[in-house]
């Protein structure tokens, strides 16, 4: 199994909530395409659960290639720099940015823009402070009263 690398900011979430995440996002996608942005825990628990399910990985960590074609290399601060085929065609995507910060959050949210199809589902899971910010950047945003658990517990409110 991966260990999570501190100085890369993971935190993987723990195992029931990799997979709720998981089932509601192959739920939510019908099928269609899912991306799973700086959330490996999250893709690992697709492709093991859902093994058909087209799914992509953006994350920094280059011991997720491993995953092949699923598998984009991502930074967060160049959030237009993902492969051109997989712009506006994404129906479900699940981030997480790595780091509580305004310019990680926001720029999550322009990769985030520019991935999601015409009515795609969105799940943003990031410590609480950030929700003000996140509303004011995504349309239709709501808090959920479901929150992410991680392996090892964080502490900072997290929120879905």
């Amino acid at each position: 199994e991966d260990a999570e690398d501190w100085h890369q900011s993971q935190f993987w979430y723990d195992e029931p909530t990799s997979e709720k995440l998981a089932a509601e996002a192959v739920e939510q996608s019908g099928g269609s395409l899912i991306g799973c942005i700086s959330t490996p825990s999250v893709f690992k628990a697709i492709k093991r659960l859902f093994p058909s399910q087209a799914v992509y990985l953006l994350e920094y960590d280059q011991r997720f290639s491993r995953y092949g074609e699923a598998f984009v290399p991502y930074d967060y601060s160049e959030p237009l720099n993902v492969p051109h085929h997989l712009h506006h065609s994404v129906q479900v995507i699940i981030a997480d940015p790595p780091y509580i910060s305004e310019e990680c959050q926001l720029k999550t949210v322009d990769t985030i823009r520019l991935l999601a199809s015409a009515n795609a589902r969105i799940i943003i899971n990031t410590g609480r402070v950030m929700e003000p910010l996140l509303a004011a950047g995504v349309s239709n945003l709501r808090l959920c009263s479901w929150r992410p658990r991680h392996k090892r517990h964080l502490g900072n409110e997290f929120c879905c």
